[in-house]
């Protein structure tokens, strides 16, 4: 059930973020025509456009992770017997480490 919560909450969110990508082109299809219109080769307007995008997503997955572990983090772990949510931040910091070590 959680998983299929997880996978509501992951299709949102992507198409939130075609819907915020899809609303800056339209509002830039003129800046877009006249930047390839002076001369501008398509490839740099993909790239001017893509790089936006990845800051619009950057800025949305740092602002989630903050909500999550300051926010969401304690109101789970008022669920949970012990300290499981802080054994869980343990585990995986220790999966970072064994992985950077394995890394040549």
């Amino acid at each position: 059930l959680l998983g299929l919560f997880g996978l509501v909450a992951l299709l949102l969110s992507g198409i939130g973020i075609y819907t915020v990508i899809t609303l800056s082109i339209a509002r830039r299809r003129r800046e877009i025509g006249i930047r390839l219109a002076l001369g501008a080769r398509p490839a740099q307007v993909t790239a001017a456009v893509l790089a936006e995008a990845a800051v619009l997503a950057g800025a949305g997955l740092v602002l989630g992770w903050v909500a999550a572990r300051f926010y969401l983090h304690p109101i789970l772990a008022s669920y949970l017997q012990g300290d499981a949510l802080g054994d869980a931040d343990q585990r995986n910091l220790e999966a970072l480490l064994r992985a950077a070590q394995s890394a040549p």
